[in-house]
């Protein structure tokens, strides 16, 4: 039996009290939460176009938010998501102050590659500490 508010079940609470639900993978990351698609990846062709929607609205719009309001109500993406992509976009060509894209990728990359040493570096201590003790008892 699956869970009610998710068309695909084998999913769990991550939260005991709350009603969001993760996904375990059983239909590869697009599930359906109370009606919502969760999580959901957009290719750079589909970034791009709205993207470019938006800058077009921008005129014709009252705000940033009206406009990507009107796309998003267009295209099926939320308007929180669209702002965030302009947020970015904006970021990376210079327009505002922040952290690049790329920056930001190679500060995720680094931190991964520095967690991956400290876990060889804690493997060689964890050895290192066993075969001292294994020469320090004496041979019979």
């Amino acid at each position: 039996m699956g869970d009610p508010l998710h068309i695909h079940g084998r999913h769990t609470p991550w939260h005991p009290n709350d009603l969001t639900v993760l996904c375990s993978g059983c239909c590869s990351g697009f599930c359906t939460r109370i009606g919502t698609p969760w999580p959901r990846k957009y290719d750079r062709e589909f970034r791009e176009r709205a993207l470019r929607m938006l800058t077009e609205a921008l005129p014709e719009q009252t705000s940033l938010h009206a406009a990507s309001k009107h796309v998003g109500g267009l295209l099926g993406v939320s308007p929180d998501t669209l702002r965030i992509w302009y947020r970015h976009t904006q970021i990376d060509i210079g327009s505002k102050p922040g952290i690049t894209s790329d920056v930001a990728a190679e500060n995720r990359r680094l931190r991964r590659e520095n967690a991956e040493l400290k876990k060889a570096n804690e493997v060689l201590k964890a050895a290192s500490i066993f075969f001292a003790k294994e020469l320090d008892q004496p041979r019979l």
